[in-house]
């Protein structure tokens, strides 16, 4: 008996520490058409929905760099101080530039309205060196 309570409270605690907290405040993560479609997809990239539009910092870090994209969108890299990196991609406005350090909860910036979706859409991967990673995110999860 004892020992399932042990087994029980490890996968527990294992699932509430494998997930990071949302980037968005009302957050819905939503499939990618790709994963839809069942064709390979990249299951570390975790798109996420709001009716807000505020981007928070889910580690301290220090910003690595801004990359800005044809369709006028802003991709934030973040290198936590466990030495991962987190990408938040989909941005109208950053408030950081490069170098700056980073807060846990801090407003990042603002994400870009999608026309598609009627919401707000951000999209974020988590990576160790050149590695990405899978991460769950304690976002809503599509009905």
């Amino acid at each position: 008996m004892k020992i399932r309570f042990l087994f029980l409270m490890v996968l527990f605690t294992n699932f509430l520490f494998s997930q990071l907290p949302c980037p968005l405040k009302t957050g819905e993560i939503i499939p990618s058409i790709l994963r839809c479609l069942g064709s390979g997809d990249d299951k570390s990239l975790n798109r996420i929905k709001s009716d807000n539009n505020q981007v928070f910092s889910l580690s301290e870090g220090k910003v690595v760099n801004i990359l800005l994209h044809s369709d006028n969108s802003k991709t934030l890299l973040v290198r936590t101080v466990d030495d991962y990196f987190y990408t938040y991609s989909n941005l109208d406005k950053v408030f950081f530039k490069p170098q700056d350090k980073i807060e846990k909860d801090a407003l990042l910036g603002f994400a870009l309205f999608d026309e598609d979706e009627k919401k707000y859409l951000v999209e974020f991967q988590y990576w160790k060196k050149t590695e990405r990673l899978k991460v769950e995110l304690n976002c809503k999860k599509p009905d």
